[in-house]
């Protein structure tokens, strides 16, 4: 049994040596149909003992690959894309798999399941469909469509063989950060392109949803996806991605809420056994803020999910979904003040994909204070003790949080890895970082005037700072100085710096909110949150709901609730709440917490 492997391409150099490396084992000869490369690619194509065919574009993909095919002499042909792999599993499988069939004429090709990756997120997976990579070489099996082209049998279906479900994963590298917005633009051109010759058809609809998403047009990513629905045309197991995208670009366009739901309940209509949709419903409560449903509908999408055989035709991308729902749970569980359950999420999360900076920083936030031990037998179950673990890790933790953890980490990353100097080098970045800061960085530098409390200070330094500044300074110093919203922007920006500083004087700093309006000092409590920073917001939600008018105090009233709840004050909480409601019975976080704040009380929580 002969097998040959054929590959089309143009400008692959960075993609096609790892292409041929993958399958040079298995196949007995390569063939390579170039269609104007300008770098490398002949000369990698050829070190791998290809036979390089030129071949001028004609804007079709499939004349492309046919072409190919008559080349091949082999009785099976394994074509793969250019930027597109087997690993040493696959070439096992697809061994076993060709010697069981190869006297059964009634198959005609190999099932494989395309699993994309992007390699500039460490080989993150994307998103995985079943397509057809593995055939006999017969004149009867033709590509079609100029791009996006799929493998026809001629003369009736394409029979694919699956060995028991076991279904060949060959990986793709083409969705990647870096190239794949020109690489949608590429894809569309030819689209439009053909339009303009043979006029807009049902097939389009589905790759004009796909390209019009990535790039970001949501209105004509809905226009086509719906098309597409309506059409009823099948797509082998990719369904199901269509009404996907057609929910994300009305959820990312803010669309009403009304028509985002009714989307999504006919998704799951439609597809009742995949969690797909069931996330996105959780996803749809979460930002309507009703967040007991979205923790309903989320735990039903795992649950379904985790009860899944996944080695099935349909198209997957629920798995890169699962590790922002997990990081959407942790946070509902934070609100509700049930941080062990956070965590959990956020280490769920990690383990889907390690490099989740914002799901490291969150799980950490809760952590930090525990003991050191205890962090690091947590980062033990997610990250490996390598170089690239431990920098991630290294830069994603502050110093001065926990600093027996940080040390533990660079001095593994000195010792292990023959870094003597990666301690002494973390420290240096961090406090140069701050030193080119304080000197180039106003506000910073105003914040540390202020955090060293020496009016003396001020005199000196006046000449290194922006006027702003240098007013909110002296009004700090000199209460006799006065200003008003116009020095907003400066104080805020200095706020922020003297949270992270953790001063002393933080609370004669806030005092100076009585020069600002009240619409001022509600933006300063709500920075306050944001550092849970809750009994210093409180104290500013009270001193606002004094001074505004009635009509004013629906921000008041949320706020103290919000904070008085994060601070175990439940039943005081559950009276804020209730005003807020009592003002507007359409307020669904108000709601949301009035429950929670109930609940608490009636577990006999904390209440003052």
């Amino acid at each position: 049994m002969k097998i040959s492997a054929c590959v089309i391409a143009k400008n692959e150099e960075h993609n096609i040596g790892s292409c041929l490396a993958s399958i040079q084992n298995i196949v007995d000869e390569i063939i390579v149909v170039d269609t104007g490369s300008t770098d490398q690619t002949i000369q990698i194509a050829a070190s791998y003992g290809a036979k390089v065919y030129n071949y001028e574009w004609q804007q079709d993909f499939s004349a492309a690959k046919n072409y190919a095919l008559k080349q091949a002499q082999g009785e099976w042909i394994i074509f793969l894309d250019a930027d597109e792999y087997f690993i040493e599993e696959s070439c096992q499988t697809l061994k076993f798999c060709l010697k069981k069939i190869y006297a059964d004429k009634k198959y005609d090709a190999i099932g494989v399941r395309i699993i994309n990756i992007d390699k500039d997120q460490a080989d993150k997976e994307l998103s995985s469909f079943f397509t057809v990579r593995i055939f006999r070489n017969r004149n009867n099996l033709q590509y079609k469509n100029v791009i996006h082209e799929e493998l026809f049998n001629m003369e009736g279906p394409l029979k694919i063989f699956t060995q028991d479900q076991i279904i060949l994963p060959v990986y793709h590298t083409g969705y990647s950060s870096s190239i794949i917005v020109q690489k949608l633009k590429r894809n569309l051109a030819v689209i439009l392109q053909e339009i303009a010759v043979y006029g807009e058809q049902f097939k389009h609809y589905r790759y004009l949803c796909d390209c019009y998403h990535g790039l970001g047009d949501y209105a004509q990513t809905i226009k086509y996806g719906r098309l597409h629905i309506e059409s009823k045309l099948s797509s082998l197991g990719s369904e199901s991605i269509v009404y996907n995208k057609v929910i994300d670009a009305l959820i990312c366009s803010q669309s009403n809420a009304t028509e985002i739901k009714a989307e999504i309940e006919r998704a799951i209509q439609v597809f009742p056994d995949l969690p797909d949709f069931y996330g996105e419903y959780g996803r749809y409560a979460w930002e309507e803020k009703d967040y007991e449903i979205a923790l309903q509908y989320f735990e039903k999408a795992i649950s379904i999910y985790e009860n899944q055989n996944h080695n099935t035709f349909a198209a997957d991308s629920f798995q890169v979904k699962l590790e922002q729902i997990y990081v959407c749970m942790g946070k509902i569980y934070s609100l509700k003040n049930q941080y062990d359950e956070a965590v959990s999420c956020y280490a769920e999360s990690l383990l889907l994909y390690k490099y989740n900076a914002e799901a490291f920083s969150l799980m950490y936030t809760l952590i930090c204070a525990n003991d050191a031990l205890q962090i690091i037998e947590l980062f033990d179950k997610i990250y490996k003790r390598d170089k690239n673990d431990l920098t991630f890790i290294l830069n994603n933790i502050v110093p001065d949080s926990n600093r027996q953890v940080f040390n533990s980490y660079a001095n593994i990353l000195a010792n292990e890895f023959g870094d003597s100097k990666a301690l002494t080098r973390q420290h240096e970045t961090i406090y140069v970082q701050i030193a080119r800061a304080i000197l180039l960085n106003s506000r910073l530098a105003a914040a540390m005037m202020i955090a060293q409390n020496n009016q003396f200070i001020v005199k000196p330094s006046e000449n290194t700072l922006a006027d702003g500044y240098l007013t909110i300074v002296k009004g700090f110093y000199q209460t006799e100085v006065s200003f008003g919203d116009e020095f907003f922007k400066y104080y805020i920006e200095i706020l922020s710096e003297l949270l992270l500083l953790d001063t002393s004087v933080l609370d004669r700093y806030l005092a100076m909110t009585q020069k600002f309006s009240s619409e001022c000092i509600l933006k300063t409590a709500e920075k306050l949150e944001e550092t849970k920073e809750y009994a210093r917001a409180l104290k500013l939600y009270k001193n606002v709901c004094i001074n505004v008018t009635a009509n004013n105090t629906l921000p008041c009233y949320e706020g103290m609730g919000y904070c008085l709840y994060k601070l175990d004050q439940y039943a005081e909480a559950t009276t804020w709440f209730l005003k807020v409601l009592k003002k507007n019975p359409d307020n669904q976080k108000a709601t949301q917490f009035k429950q929670w704040s109930e609940a608490r009380c009636v577990l006999g929580m904390p209440v003052n």
